[in-house]
């Protein structure tokens, strides 16, 4: 499911995505937009740390720094994560299938 989502925002063939698009999908994995039934324990801030700590550096042909879905996948192994209460998930099944 966080796959999909990556390459959603890699509109290039760099596989690759920006600091502004790890924010934003960070903002959609805190709502649990891809239903995984857990989210991020960790701050906006910390994410971005994160981000700064695993994506590629800047170069001639690139201005800013770009993350790979390989690096994503290191980022996702370690966050913290914490799971939906069940209520929440339950109120989301119902308002999908109901």
């Amino acid at each position: 499911m966080l796959f999909p989502m990556f390459e959603s925002y890699d509109t290039s063939s760099e596989k690759q995505i920006t600091l502004e698009n790890f924010n934003d999908m960070f903002g959609r994995l805190l709502k649990d937009e891809v239903m995984l039934g857990k989210v991020p324990d960790i701050t906006a801030d910390q994410a971005s740390e994160l981000f700064t700590i695993f994506a590629d550096k800047p170069s001639e042909e690139s201005e800013e720094a770009k993350l790979t879905r390989m690096s994503f996948e290191e980022i996702c192994f370690e966050m913290n994560w914490k799971r939906i209460e069940k209520q929440e998930i339950d109120e989301l099944i119902n308002k999908l299938y109901k």
